[in-house]
């Protein structure tokens, strides 16, 4: 993949999933990109046609020329390197960098899951075990894991200091599922996260995102 040059883009997305940081940042990279909506809750990532992009059956999915990148952190990696003097990513060998890593890292692999639990713990345990406890475990590791969010943006302005970058786009979604009906409980996102959520909403990249998946925001 060549990435001093445009090349053919198009986002397999789903609506408020993880997805929409890709597409967030796509808008701020001013590349020319396509869109295609598969819709989860119909199931539409398990049909064959999409298993052909992704055979594992997840979203997001970037389909760069002829090759296919899938995962959030890796998806934005890429497109962070692009455009760099917007610092949508700090340059390689640098502690930025290795901090978005770890930001990216963390939104992945502890935050997502934790929110996956509550909203689909059924992919995790199966459909014959009871539900409700599973998911009261997960809404309290909810509330600590939102804690080390507002630990970590403390005095900052956006995840890694004065400048926004891809993190702020992934940070983005999740604030957005703290709204979330499922979670049964008012929103665990701290005031520092809902004031980055709001710098973040005023970016015209964000809006236009967010406008064209017809997302209801709490803005």
């Amino acid at each position: 993949m060549n990435v001093s040059s445009q090349p053919s883009l198009t986002l397999y997305y789903s609506r408020r999933s993880c997805s929409l940081a890709c597409h967030i940042v796509l808008r701020e990279t001013g590349l020319k990109f396509g869109l295609v909506e598969v819709k989860i809750r119909n199931g539409e990532q398990k049909k064959p046609e999409y298993l052909k992009i992704n055979p594992l059956g997840k979203i997001p999915a970037l389909v760069i020329d002829s090759e296919v990148l899938t995962e959030t952190h890796a998806i934005l990696t890429f497109l962070g390197d692009f455009k760099k003097t917007s610092n949508l990513i700090p340059p390689s060998g640098s502690i930025g960098r290795v901090r978005a890593h770890e930001w990216m890292n963390f939104l992945s692999s502890t935050v997502h899951v934790t929110f996956r639990t509550i909203f689909r713990p059924y992919n995790l345990i199966g459909e014959n075990i009871p539900l409700g406890p599973v998911r009261d475990f997960a809404r309290a590791n909810l509330v600590g894991v939102m804690s080390e969010i507002e630990r970590r943006l403390s005095k900052k302005s956006y995840a890694l200091g004065d400048k926004y970058s891809i993190c702020d786009a992934y940070l983005f979604v999740f604030y957005l599922w703290c709204q979330d009906e499922r979670l049964e409980m008012k929103s665990p996102a701290g005031p520092a996260f809902r004031r980055l959520a709001e710098r973040v909403w005023e970016r015209p990249s964000t809006r236009a995102a967010v406008q064209h998946e017809q997302i209801i925001t709490p803005f």
